[in-house]
């Protein structure tokens, strides 16, 4: 299991039910991360990757994992599309990419730091779009390399947004 943008810790545990999970989390900020986890003097279960989503396909042999997954860190890429595409070169036939973003992330946080880019959902299709700029269809783009996109938007309805 591919975990992408991780930072320092993987958040995905090591288990399904009685089966163990190996998870291969991937950073390209990894090298700061091993630094402040050296200087802090903890050893993580799994050690984050350095690895950038554009650059999947140069880390790892095609169709390598059964599922890969980015909790919202691709709003943080140089090339989100590229690194979605490259997700799926990584993925063995007829696996899942999940994908787990705030809503116009790069807009409520004014582009500042990393978030460059916005995803949203328009009538059941999925876009990102780099802050103040046109949008492109996810859908649309990955409709040669992948089949199934689908987008569902959960809202929190809890204080804790």
């Amino acid at each position: 299991m591919l975990d992408v943008g991780a930072g320092p810790l993987t958040s995905i545990g090591t288990h399904c039910g009685s089966t163990r999970l190996e998870v291969v989390p991937t950073d390209l900020l990894a090298p700061s991360y091993d630094a402040t986890l050296d200087t802090l003097g903890l050893t993580p279960r799994t050690r984050t990757r350095f690895c950038p989503v554009e650059q999947l396909s140069k880390c790892f042999a095609p169709a390598w994992f059964d599922l890969a997954t980015s909790f919202n860190a691709l709003d943080h890429a140089q090339d989100p599309l590229t690194g979605m595409k490259e997700m799926l070169h990584v993925l063995r036939p007829r696996c899942s990419v999940v994908l787990v973003q705030k809503i116009n992330e790069s807009n409520k946080q004014r582009g500042s730091g990393m978030h460059q880019y916005n995803f949203f959902v328009n009538d059941d299709e999925f876009f990102v779009q780099r802050r103040n700029r046109g949008s492109v269809s996810i859908n649309g783009a990955l409709q040669q390399v992948a089949t199934g996109v689908k987008s569902n938007v959960h809202r929190r309805t809890d204080p804790l947004k």
